[in-house]
């Protein structure tokens, strides 16, 4: 048995060990919605990447929010970006959501800035540099053509010129980095337009843009794109969302519908709490109860 002074000495170390719960980072999938489903326009979407179902949903607390149009994670990094509609304003907000944040079914969002343009889409490059496409629909507040922009991402910025002016005009718009070969990937359209897949260099445009032909399964509504675990995820379709896979040569396939209209797919790591773990200081402190005990008992018999 333990004397008394023993446990007494040990207990500080086993409070402090239990209030330590064990956490681990898990790669997370999240959908910003499009400001344009009514019943909801101010989530993030937590989805299952194998079949697009949805996890749990998210309220985004910002003042005047009114829905997404585009998201993106830095490389490496634990906080999602998103373009942002701001009730009354043209132009896009740029903001970042913190997922390890999340309590209950609500996360706050922090507004890094007026982007003094409307943005369709936006997307990280290997380097942590931040670029977006800019809105040119007929409802959109911009008199822009769609071009691609770097951004800066501690106020939402536009850094320089336009690096490039894309063909046709919005329908969609979808940018995403391809962490494996360091290119982005831009889908779009026009109205009357084909679907447009291409990959390109940011530094080096418009020499290193390669047009991707794609699959018949993807029509002409590129909603949100992101890549991870070797293939894009891609979101088309506003009226019957569905996901889809999508490798690098424009080869699609279904994973499933998806419940609401997204603008925006990223993947990030997020902190998660590890259930039925014992953590390491309380398996410490009770090895050394524990061998605590065993001196104790032999000094006894030694008596």
């Amino acid at each position: 048995m333990i004397h008394r002074s023993v446990v007494k000495s040990l207990l500080p170390l086993l409070v402090a060990a239990l209030t330590a719960s064990p956490a681990f980072a898990v790669v997370t999938l999240f959908s910003a919605e499009d400001s344009q489903d009514d019943a909801h326009d101010n989530h993030l979407y937590e989805l299952n990447p194998a079949d697009g179902s949805t996890v749990r949903v998210v309220e985004v607390i910002l003042p005047d929010l009114n829905g997404f149009s585009g998201l993106a994670a830095n490389p490496g990094g634990t906080t999602l970006y998103a373009l942002a509609r701001i009730q009354g304003q043209g132009s896009s907000h740029l903001v970042s959501i913190d997922p390890g944040a999340i309590a209950g079914n609500m996360v706050p969002a922090t507004d890094l800035g007026d982007m003094g343009e409307a943005f369709i889409a936006l997307a990280f490059n290997n380097a942590g540099r931040l670029f977006g496409v800019t809105d040119d629909d007929f409802f959109a507040f911009s008199l822009t053509p769609k071009s691609l922009y770097e951004i800066n991402p501690l106020d939402g910025s536009v850094i320089g010129g336009a690096l490039h002016t894309f063909d046709g005009f919005n329908d969609d718009d979808a940018l995403a980095l391809n962490s494996d070969d360091g290119l982005l990937y831009h889908a779009g359209n026009g109205d009357f337009d084909p679907l447009v897949f291409e990959s390109f260099d940011p530094d080096a445009l418009p020499g290193s843009i390669l047009n991707i032909a794609p699959d018949a399964a993807l029509n002409a509504e590129a909603n949100a794109l992101t890549y991870g675990n070797g293939q894009f995820y891609w979101v088309q379709n506003p009226f019957a969302p569905e996901l889809l896979s999508v490798d690098t040569n424009g080869n699609a396939t279904s994973l499933g519908p998806i419940d609401h209209m997204s603008k925006g797919l990223a993947f990030v790591d997020v902190p998660r709490q590890q259930d039925n773990v014992i953590p390491e200081p309380i398996t410490g402190v009770l090895g050394l109860m524990g061998v605590t005990a065993v001196a104790t008992a032999t000094r006894r018999n030694r008596r």
